[in-house]
């Protein structure tokens, strides 16, 4: 196994091995039509990808825990810019000259609690990471 020497695209199976073999594969123009759609479907980054991913992995698992990493990223990063905006709404309220109020007040620690639950899911996501 020659590990890689410098930062590459890893794939979706976070290959670390150094790709030095070619495998060709020749196929009909409504072949390859119906491959390029297939990874399409599969929301593959490059046809490489997608057909590394079947020929080698069964296109099954693999995908599947990915997909659940990207969407569990993507409800996190709505979640922050949800909190973005409670904050900035604050911001801009505390930064007019406005009398603070209890409501302020709340939505603060509201915002407190979600960050320090979103950072605690995090946390547990990365120790599966490690552990696994």
């Amino acid at each position: 196994m020659t590990q890689k020497k410098k930062a590459g695209q890893s794939g979706i199976e976070q290959n670390q091995e150094l790709r030095t073999l070619r495998f060709e594969l020749r196929l009909s123009p409504a072949e390859h039509s119906t491959l390029v759609t297939q990874a399409l479907l599969a929301e593959e980054n490059s046809l490489a990808q997608y057909a590394r991913n079947k020929l080698v992995y069964g296109g099954m698992a693999v995908t599947q825990h990915i997909r659940q990493e990207r969407d569990t990223s993507k409800a996190m990063i709505a979640e922050l810019a949800r909190i973005g905006n409670n904050v900035n709404q604050i911001a801009k309220a505390l930064n007019s000259d406005e009398e603070v109020s209890t409501a302020m007040l709340e939505e603060l620690c509201k915002v407190e609690s979600r960050l320090t639950a979103m950072d605690q899911h995090y946390q547990s996501i990365m120790r599966a990471q490690v552990q696994s």
